[in-house]
């Protein structure tokens, strides 16, 4: 069975299918009456909402929905998704296909033990986007695509061990990201550990500045080969220090336009630590080590 909401009929629908009904029929409890909705849904579509907050929790544990939608939903506030999926082990799919802007912790520990399988944001291109822990431990969770997002934004530890521990995980896709203005933590860790990970696409980023932002990023995976074809400059405390350490299938890692980097500041340091592998390390221009 499919559920298709609008905030006017959503009651109803929810009452028609066994859920509770809280005595405030308000927009802040949707969330929570969905959740308690007892018989198993092929999904849950949610047409017309075209921005949100407040969905905190909204299938948090649920083990009988397979899939939400909201096809119209462009922007988000703080907090709007946080743990909205988390331990949701039946849920395979959340789609997303309009979400423009988010500002703030919008996916913070979202999908945390989810069954999600994929999580594409084509559109999503401003704003803080906050996937703080927001994928941990999803352990059926192949492929992340936040293709069209061009910078970090207002602060950091955005992706913060964003995906740390997806054992299914094999790709993950920032296309279009150019920099992390300089903020810290922003992908500290994000993929570590995830040994099936073989795909990575960064081929846009330029510059990296933040303290800790590419920390360990793809530390212990299972990458054969690692590419920042645009990468200019890495500079800061500890930017990239064992972003690709431990990897033990890198092959090679290349880094064509890098320019300058900040290794007196452990910018760099074990970066590519005990890859046992590596036979390549391409960086033709660099000739700078920036001082502290």
């Amino acid at each position: 069975m499919t559920l298709s909401i609008h905030l006017d009929d959503a009651y109803a629908a929810i009452s028609a299918l066994g859920g509770e009904i809280p005595q405030e029929r308000r927009a802040g409890n949707l969330a929570s009456a969905i959740a308690g909705i007892p018989q198993k849904m092929d999904g849950i579509t949610i047409p017309r909402l075209k921005d949100a907050h407040d969905l905190g929790g909204m299938l948090s544990g649920n083990e009988m929905v397979s899939s939400v939608s909201f096809p119209q939903l462009s922007s988000c506030e703080r907090y709007t998704f946080e743990e909205a999926f988390k331990n949701a082990t039946n849920l395979k799919q959340v789609n997303l296909p309009n979400l423009i802007s988010t500002n703030g912790d919008v996916f913070k520990n979202s999908f945390v033990n989810s069954g999600v399988e994929k999580i594409d944001l084509p559109k999503l291109a401003s704003g803080r986007v906050g996937f703080y822990t927001g994928c941990t431990n999803a352990k059926q969770l192949k492929s992340f695509s936040i293709s069209a997002l061009p910078e970090v934004a207002t602060d950091g530890y955005q992706f913060h061990e964003a995906l740390k521990g997806c054992s299914a995980l094999t790709a993950v896709n920032f296309h279009s990201l150019t920099t992390d203005n300089g903020l810290r933590n922003s992908f500290f860790s994000m993929t570590s550990d995830d040994k099936n990970l073989v795909s990575v696409d960064f081929s846009s980023l330029q510059q990296a500045t933040g303290r800790e932002s590419f920390e360990y990023v793809f530390s212990n995976t299972g990458l054969v080969s690692a590419e920042f074809p645009s990468l200019v400059q890495i500079g800061g405390q500890q930017t990239f220090r064992g972003a690709l350490g431990w990897c033990t299938e890198l092959t090679s890692a290349s880094f064509p336009e890098l320019t300058a980097a900040a290794n007196s500041n452990a910018g760099m340091q074990t970066i590519m630590k005990e890859c046992p592998k590596l036979l390549s390390v391409y960086m033709p221009k660099l000739e700078l080590i920036l001082p502290t």
